[in-house]
């Protein structure tokens, strides 16, 4: 197989292209019509924060309370 980059990975993580999870979207989307509060985990870097929160809005998930990376 091909080894991991992080550099690449990082670039990739940067360019908002990441599509959502489709099973994972529509179970958040269960719960947010039942009104809980969403908590995301991540483990993403702390430097990613911008980019992963444009990423998660432009495909869908939104409304939620906090994300922890």
């Amino acid at each position: 197989g091909e080894k991991l980059n992080i550099t690449l990975l990082e670039k990739w993580m940067k360019s908002g292209k990441a599509p959502p999870l489709k099973p994972t979207l529509c179970l958040y989307n269960h719960i947010k019509r039942a009104g809980l509060k969403i908590f995301l985990v991540s483990g993403r870097n702390e430097h990613l924060r911008d980019a992963t929160v444009d990423n998660l809005l432009k495909v869908g998930y939104a409304g939620w309370t906090s994300l922890i990376l």
